[in-house]
């Protein structure tokens, strides 16, 4: 069931980071997403979907694998590493989750670099704000 919760959070993680690894396609692809994760919401069990929809794509596929992998977004593992060579304690902490903000409704993530940057709104729901998800 663990799996589960976590490819459901891989999917609302990836939103943000469509455009970047798709390019053109990323319009529909993130559609595609939105529409899957609405139905979840609703109360389908879409696990299984998400994830074939997550496979579709090499790019998807390989930043789903590091977000499933890590806990989260591939780039928010090599900021902390290209800084001084800093890496992450030997263990199994938990990474942070004071930066991550996620939609109300439960179908989109997006977590912050840095303090200073601002929080967008919720892109499926027009200006419907993040909030920060300790989770």
């Amino acid at each position: 069931m663990e799996q589960e919760r976590t490819i459901l959070e891989a999917a609302m993680a990836i939103r943000p980071y469509l455009q970047q690894l798709l390019g053109a396609e990323a319009d529909a692809f993130d559609h595609n997403l939105a529409e899957l994760l609405s139905r979840n919401r609703d109360g389908e069990d879409v696990e299984g979907l998400l994830a074939a929809h997550l496979r579709k794509q090499r790019a998807t596929h390989n930043w789903t694998a590091a977000f499933l992998e890590h806990g989260r977004p591939p780039e928010m593992i090599a900021v902390a590493t290209e800084r001084g060579g800093f890496s992450d304690l030997p263990g199994h902490g938990e990474p942070s989750r004071a930066d991550k903000f996620a939609c109300p409704l439960g179908d989109y993530v997006w977590y912050r670099r840095a303090v200073g940057q601002k929080v967008p709104p919720c892109p499926t729901h027009g200006e419907l704000a993040l909030v920060e998800d300790d989770r």
